[in-house]
């Protein structure tokens, strides 16, 4: 095996509160909290807690005295942050639980680090957490506690089966003076398999690995830059599984609205044939959502290609039993013509809908297109070189593929510029390409279409903190459209714009100076900046630049709850980790659930206003 797998997975709202420092099972949590700090390595008191830190493993040999100690390193990681999860080969430290022959052998480790700061957070039942708190106090050191969680089970490569369970093994808190390096060993025991009726034992060690902070860039959406990295399996199915794994509710939309068709031509053309979409193995659903992504124009123009098409699968699968064969195409293209009438009749408000995306350890962009047809829109997609993952038979005459990179921030510009220029839509929406859409956004969006005279955007997207009264962060909001105030904005998966704001928005000074969000060191920003200057590519934070651009233009901002707009992408092209806490929504809207029985049209427990495109003010 090469690089050992780490992916970023959902954290829980605190630390572990795991009493022992001895092997246990149970179930624990699969994240680590979120420290400001990190080792000190320039000299005086160390702070406690890495923020950025890798883990390597070993075997347990023994220390020639009877005990145990870490034997040479088999697997390490690059540097991680606490909101990643580090995933490995588990015979690869001789931790392989007994698997089927089609599965591998999979293990992942989460670590949790806190700072005690009295000797009463320690069990009293836990001696050796308080020798070690009273020797680190006694040298004038202060106390982290790190709470180690390990699991292992049998997965399939490919991961098509989602149903095979991660059963958790581990969870034991180890107490260090801060700045010393944490280490440990692990036991693991059948108890702790998924399946109690094989045999399985081992002893697995542990070494946190501490990095300094200042090596690695602040940014709007985390602390600090420690980038989560994956790897696959030979074909590519592995990274994602753990995610899923953990995060059931997103996979369980996804598949949802995989269901699903979405309006359109395709759509039309099922209702008239019903055994269009009901026969196994004729691909049909794969052409109707076809159709509907092109729309009526395109199946107009694609009519003899389709006609071809049901005049070879009504012959397979017998789709017209009751026609004569002369008479088949002649049939088919009668019908084409009855369900592309039908999808014009039924179209809506004008829309152009601009899809930003870049290389992916695990690609998003073709789920995320697929829940925007589902939804009726026919997105646009904006693709910096060597994006991967994008299916070039349904998507390739609407996809714009940059020559030279031009990175997050300019490239989100140019697909922004791009729709003015070349439609006419007043409504224009930009996505990002991990943004999974509620089957109902589209029509949801225009019943509500705009709240407000002064209104700068609709996100479909609401991040956690979003959901929560800003006086009271525990309490949350009612659900509904609300305004959200905000000094930066903190997620543009998913921004509905009114076409004149969107005009404004380009012409703003920002657009052409803004170099990213500074890092908290001086030196290392006024670096960072010549390399933006001259490499522009490398500028990121757009949705910080577009939250201080609606500031500066005194416009408003609101953000549709429950999220319509699930932030499903278990890494950032950027390295900012996944859709770990606020990098997602708290109230994820059903996606089985109309959005009308979900949102009420409410602004912050206040009638929502609805005012004409041709009110909203300049």
């Amino acid at each position: 095996m090469g690089r050992p797998c780490i992916c970023c997975i959902k954290p829980s709202s605190g630390s572990s509160s795991s009493s022992s420092s001895s092997s246990g099972s149970g179930s624990s949590s699969v994240s680590a909290s979120s420290s400001s700090s990190s080792d000190d390595s320039g000299g005086g008191e160390a702070e406690c807690c890495a923020v950025c830190f890798s883990v390597s493993l070993s075997n347990a040999v023994d220390d020639g005295s009877g005990g145990i100690e870490p034997g040479p390193v088999e697997a390490t990681t690059p540097v991680q942050n606490q909101g990643c999860a580090f995933f490995f080969d588990a015979d690869e430290v001789g931790c392989g639980a007994p698997c089927d022959p089609d599965q591998i052998s999979v293990g992942r480790l989460t670590a949790t680090c806190v700072e005690i700061t009295n000797i009463n957070e320690i069990p009293e039942s836990d001696t050796e957490g308080r020798e070690k708190y009273t020797s680190c106090v006694e040298n004038g050191k202060k106390v982290e506690r790190w709470s180690i969680n390990v699991s292992v089970a049998c997965i399939e490569c490919p991961t098509g089966d989602f149903g095979i369970p991660y059963a958790d093994g581990t969870n034991n808190n180890y107490y260090f003076c801060c700045g010393e390096t944490p280490s440990g060993c692990l036991d693991l025991h059948v108890s702790q398999f998924v399946d109690p009726n094989r045999p399985y034992h081992c002893t697995m060690c542990w070494t946190i690995n501490k990095v300094d902070e200042d090596l690695y860039e602040s940014s709007s959406s985390s602390s600090v830059f420690c980038p989560c990295v994956s790897t696959p399996c030979p074909d590519g199915g592995f990274s994602e599984y753990p995610t899923m794994a953990i995060e059931p509710e997103i996979y369980k939309n996804i598949n949802q609205f995989r269901e699903m068709l979405g309006p359109g031509p395709g759509t039309e053309l099922h209702k008239i044939i019903p055994k269009f979409l009901e026969s196994d193995g004729c691909g049909c659903r794969d052409m109707a959502k076809k159709m509907n992504f092109w729309g009526p124009e395109k199946c107009d123009i694609q009519r003899d290609h389709i006609v071809d098409y049901l005049v070879k699968k009504g012959k397979e699968v017998k789709l017209f039993g009751w026609v004569p064969k002369k008479m088949i195409r002649e049939v088919s293209n009668r019908m084409l013509t009855l369900a592309i009438d039908r999808a014009k009749n039924k179209q809506t408000e004008n829309w152009f809908v601009a899809v930003t995306t870049a290389p992916r350890q695990v690609s998003t962009i073709n789920t995320c297109l697929e829940s925007l047809v589902v939804a009726g829109f026919n997105p646009y997609i904006f693709a910096e070189p060597e994006t991967n993952g994008i299916d070039l038979d349904v998507y390739g005459e609407r996809l714009i593929q940059n020559k030279e990179k031009k990175g997050v921030w300019y490239n989100w510009i140019n697909s922004a510029r791009y729709a003015i220029e070349n439609s006419d839509a007043e409504i224009i929406m930009t996505v990002q390409d991990d943004s999974m859409f509620h089957p109902d956004s589209k029509t949801f969006t225009e019943s509500m279409l705009w709240p407000a005279k002064d209104v700068g955007f609709v996100s479909l997207y609401t991040p956690k903190h979003y959901s929560f009264r800003p006086k009271n962060k525990t309490e949350l909001k009612a659900p509904g459209v609300n305004r959200v105030y905000t000094r930066s904005l903190w997620g543009a998966c998913a921004l509905v714009w009114p076409r004149k704001v969107l005009e404004e928005v380009l012409q703003h000074k920002i657009i052409y100076t803004w170099l990213g969000v500074p890092t908290r060191t001086r030196s290392i920003w006024k670096r960072k900046k010549e390399e933006r200057r001259n490499d522009p590519s490398l500028v990121q934070n757009s949705d910080t630049a577009i939250g201080k651009i609606m500031n500066s233009m005194k416009r408003s901002m609101y953000f549709v709850d429950p999220s319509p707009v699930n932030h499903f992408a278990t890494h950032s092209t950027t390295g900012h980790g996944g859709n770990l806490g606020r990098r997602n929504c708290h109230r994820c809207a059903e996606f089985s659930v109309p959005l009308a029985r979900q949102v009420p049209l409410m602004n912050n427990e206040q009638e929502l206003f609805k005012i004409d495109y041709k009110d909203i003010e300049i």
